[in-house]
């Protein structure tokens, strides 16, 4: 049966945890766990020959700048913002936590096939999601700023590696 005791669900987490309290070192191992799920959602859809993600619009139109500062600022905060909120509804609603955590994440995932015109994107990114929604629970009963803050951290951690693809096409160009 599922427990709504937070320290009961803060154990859950341990084993794959790092052992320091800093929060700085959790959003770096975190965050390798997230790049290690989505290369292998990523290498998975290309065993099933998809046809590969077309060049984005971030990566062939306007201005770079503007794309990677969306990319490392706006979009963690937005879509953290988002995945907060319903990981609170869902909570409210008492939904069990693993089922909230996968939930929450696959529902912040599903637009990125639609935003990016790529079928298969939001398979790929919904493990980082679902991490990013464990990563706030575990957070959560320490401080909702600090869930917050780690879970944007992670975001625009995962988001780093397209920013610098997102430069090395722009500078590739001029």
């Amino acid at each position: 049966m599922f427990s709504l005791d937070p320290m009961r669900e803060r154990k859950q987490f341990d084993a794959f945890l790092p052992r320091s309290p800093s929060p700085i070192v959790f959003v770096l191992v975190v965050t390798c766990y997230d790049y290690a799920l989505t290369a292998l959602f990523a290498a998975i859809v290309r065993l099933f020959h998809f046809p590969p993600r077309h060049l984005s619009f971030w990566e062939t139109h306007g201005d770079p700048t503007a794309h990677v500062i969306e990319g490392l600022v706006f979009a963690p905060l937005i879509e953290t913002c988002i995945l907060v909120a319903i990981i609170e509804l869902l909570r409210r609603l008492r939904v069990p936590t693993s089922v909230l955590v996968f939930l929450a994440g696959g529902l912040v995932a599903l637009p990125h096939s639609y935003t990016w015109d790529w079928g298969p994107y939001a398979f790929v990114v919904l493990p980082g999601f679902i991490i990013q929604a464990a990563a706030y629970l575990y957070w959560r009963e320490v401080s909702r700023k600090g869930g917050f803050a780690v879970v944007a951290s992670i975001h625009a951690l995962a988001n780093l590696l397209p920013a610098l693809y997102t430069i090395a096409y722009a500078t590739r160009k001029v």
